[in-house]
C-alpha cells in the first residue's frame, strides 16, 4: 500500500475520537485507584475468574505428563443443519523443566498488607505450591516426599510455631528451606515446583525427620492455622493467587528457571488462639477449578491481557487506543509500583490474578505489557483463544461475539467472515483458520457477499450464535460444564462506571507512534486471512499468497494505486 493511502488509512478524526475515549476512560481508572488506601475487595475474590473452567480430574494416569482436551459448541436456535462445532485440542502440561527459584523482594511493595500487623504472604504462597502439587499428585497415585533441610542465614527471622504438631513443624520447616523442600517421589516437576533461595525466616524448633508430607487436606489445615495463629485474613487468598500464576511464569522462560520475588515476611504479633482452627481455607473447596485453571497459560494470559482490549476499535485504530493506556502505566511500572498497578487493575474480572502476579514482583510477564503495547509484540501467552475466552467469560477478541449478518445492500461485516473462517476452519484445504487471529482486534469495513469464498458463503444468512456446551477430556471421554453458566462480558463495556469519566479533549503528541501500532495490528489481522481477498482488495493491506506452498509477493512490485480508486476504496470501507 502506497504511503497516501496509509495516511487515510491509519488517520483521521475517528483517531481523535477513539484516543480521547481511551484517554478519558484510562485516566479515570488511575484517578480512582490513587485513591484507593487497599487492595479492592472483589481482587481478593478468585471465583470471579472461574466462568466456566472444568474440574480437574480426579483419577489421572500415574505416566501422563500432558491432558487434552477439547470444546464443543452448539446452536440449537438456528434453522441451519450444522448445530454443534468443535474447537481444536489443547493441552494442559502437568510438568516443567525446570523449578521456580524463589527469593524475598528488595521492594518495599506489599509488605504491608492491609491494617495487620503480620505479612505471611511468602510463606502462605509456597503453601499453597505445595497443596497445588500434593494434589496432583494424589490425582496421579503419585506419593510426596521431603528433601533434606538446609539451615537458614542465623540473621533470619524466627517464627514461632508454638501451636504446631511435630507433622505440622516438620512441613513447614520444608516449605522454608533453601532449595527444594519437597517434591513428587521421582525426578518429575510439577507445574508449581518451587527451590527457594533466601527467605529471611527460620522456624524454631526441631522437626523429626521421620514425619510423613501431608496430604493436600492436610497441608490446606496447616495454612489456616497458621493465618489464624498470627491473624492473616486475606492473604490466604492473595497468596493462592500467586500461586496460581507459577505456571504461567515458567511457561514464560521455558528453557530456564522462571524467578519470582515475594513480599518480605513480617510476624510481629502472636495471637495465640487458644483453640487453632482444624478446617481448611475457603478457597480450597474449590481447587479442582482454580487447578484446570492454573494449568492453562493459554486461558490464564490472553484472559489477563484482555484487559487492554475493547471491541469497538477496529484494526486499524488500535494505536490511538493504546497510546494512552501506555501513558498510564509507563511511568507506573518503571517505577515498580505493584501496589498501584494492583488497583488499577482492580476493574477487571481478572483482577485477582493480576495481584497475584504483581505479588511475585516485576518478573517477565510485568515487563512484557509495555512492548506488547507500544510494538505489539506477539508473546504466545496473550493470544486470543476461543476456549479460554469461554472458560472464564472473558471476551479477549471480536472471534468472541456474535455475527451481525448480512446488510440490505448486501453486504457483511469483515469481522462476520473471519469469525465464520475459523468457526468452519475444517473446509479449508490448510490449517490456517484453526487458530484465532493474533490479535482481538476486527478487521474494518464490509465486502460483498459474492466475494465471499465458497467454503462459507452458503452460511452468511444462518446467523450462528455459537454457545458453549462442555469440555470433553480426550483420556476418558468424560464431559464438563463448567464451574458456572455465566455468560460473556468485556473488560470495557461502554456503560461501566469505572470508565465513565468526563470526555476529555487530548491531542495525540506522539502520532507517528500510533500509526505504527494501527499497521502492526492491521497487517496481522489481515494477514491471517491473505489467501482470501475480495474482488480489488488483493495486496492492498498484505501481500497475498498464490497457493499453501508458494512464497508471499513482494510488496515493492505494486503499482502505486490512483486517489480516485483509494477514495473509492476507504468510502466503502468505512460504510
Amino acid at each position: 500500500m502506497d504511503h497516501a493511502c496509509q495516511n487515510s488509512l491509519y488517520d483521521g478524526h475517528e483517531n481523535a475520537v477513539i484516543f480521547n475515549r481511551s484517554a478519558s476512560r484510562w485516566r479515570t481508572i488511575l484517578s480512582q485507584a490513587q485513591n484507593m488506601t487497599e487492595i479492592p475487595k472483589q481482587s481478593l475474590d478468585l471465583t470471579r475468574a472461574l466462568g466456566r473452567i472444568p474440574r480437574l480430574p480426579d483419577k489421572i494416569t500415574s505416566s501422563s505428563r500432558w491432558l487434552e482436551g477439547f470444546s464443543t459448541w452448539g446452536d440449537s436456535n438456528c434453522s441451519c443443519s450444522v448445530k454443534t462445532k468443535r474447537e481444536r485440542k489443547q493441552r494442559l502440561f502437568l510438568t516443567k523443566l525446570h523449578p521456580t527459584s524463589c527469593s524475598i523482594s528488595a521492594s518495599s511493595n506489599f509488605r504491608v498488607w492491609e491494617t495487620k500487623a503480620n505479612n505471611g504472604i511468602a510463606l502462605l504462597t509456597l503453601g499453597w505450591a505445595y497443596i497445588l502439587s500434593a494434589s496432583l499428585a494424589e490425582r496421579q497415585g503419585l506419593s510426596m516426599e521431603y528433601g533434606p533441610l538446609l539451615a537458614s542465614p542465623a540473621s533470619s527471622t524466627v517464627l514461632d510455631l508454638g501451636y504446631a504438631s511435630p507433622s505440622e513443624l516438620r512441613w513447614w520447616k520444608a516449605i522454608i528451606t533453601p532449595g527444594l523442600g519437597w517434591s513428587v517421589t521421582g525426578s518429575r516437576l510439577t507445574p508449581w515446583a518451587i527451590a527457594v533461595r533466601n527467605l529471611e525466616i527460620r522456624i524454631g524448633g526441631t522437626a523429626e525427620s521421620r514425619q510423613q508430607p501431608p496430604t493436600a487436606q492436610q497441608a490446606a489445615c496447616y495454612l489456616s492455622r497458621l493465618c489464624d495463629a498470627y491473624e492473616l485474613g486475606s492473604q490466604c487468598s492473595a497468596a493462592l493467587a500467586a500461586a496460581l500464576t507459577i505456571p504461567l511464569h515458567a511457561n514464560t522462560t521455558p528453557l530456564k528457571s522462571a524467578m519470582i520475588e515475594l513480599p518480605k515476611p513480617s510476624f510481629t504479633i502472636y495471637y495465640e488462639h487458644s483453640e487453632s482452627s482444624r478446617s481448611t481455607p475457603a478457597d480450597f473447596h474449590l481447587i479442582d477449578y482454580y487447578m484446570t485453571l492454573s494449568l492453562c497459560p493459554w486461558v490464564l494470559g490472553p484472559s489477563l491481557w484482555s484487559i487492554f482490549w475493547s471491541p469497538h476499535v477496529p484494526c486499524n485504530r488500535v494505536g490511538a487506543w493504546m497510546a494512552p493506556i501506555v501513558d498510564v502505566l509507563e511511568p507506573v511500572i518503571q517505577n515498580d509500583d505493584m501496589e498501584l498497578l494492583a488497583k488499577i487493575f482492580s476493574f477487571s474480572s481478572f483482577s485477582s490474578l493480576w495481584l497475584g502476579l504483581m505479588l511475585c514482583g516485576r518478573g517477565t510477564f510485568i515487563r512484557s505489557i509495555l512492548p506488547s503495547l507500544t510494538k505489539l509484540r506477539d508473546y504466545p501467552f496473550f493470544r486470543p483463544n476461543v476456549d479460554a475466552a469461554a472458560w472464564t467469560g472473558v471476551a479477549q477478541s471480536f472471534i468472541d461475539h456474535g455475527l451481525s449478518g448480512p446488510a440490505a445492500d448486501g453486504t457483511v461485516s469483515r469481522a462476520d467472515v473471519w469469525r465464520m473462517r475459523h468457526d468452519f476452519s475444517h473446509l479449508y484445504q490448510d490449517e490456517t483458520f484453526f487458530y484465532t487471529p493474533p490479535y482481538g482486534w476486527p478487521p474494518f469495513g464490509r465486502m460483498r457477499a459474492e466475494d465471499v469464498e465458497l467454503e462459507i458463503r452458503g452460511h452468511l444468512a444462518c446467523l450462528h450464535q455459537w454457545r458453549y456446551m462442555h469440555w470433553t477430556w480426550s483420556f476418558s471421554g468424560s464431559t464438563d460444564t463448567g464451574f458456572s453458566s455465566r455468560g460473556m462480558r468485556t473488560q470495557h463495556p461502554d456503560g461501566e462506571s469505572t470508565a465513565a469519566g468526563k470526555e476529555s479533549n487530548v491531542q495525540i503528541n506522539d502520532g507517528e507512534l500510533v500509526r505504527s501500532i494501527s499497521q502492526t495490528a492491521t497487517e496481522a489481522v489481515f494477514r491471517w486471512s491473505c489467501d482470501q481477498v475480495e474482488k480489488g482488495f488483493g495486496g492492498t493491506i498484505v501481500p497475498r499468497r498464490f497457493g499453501p506452498n508458494e512464497p508471499l509477493e513482494n510488496t515493492q512490485t505494486y503499482e502505486p494505486k490512483d486517489m480516485g480508486f483509494i477514495q473509492a476504496w476507504l468510502k466503502a470501507i468505512e460504510a
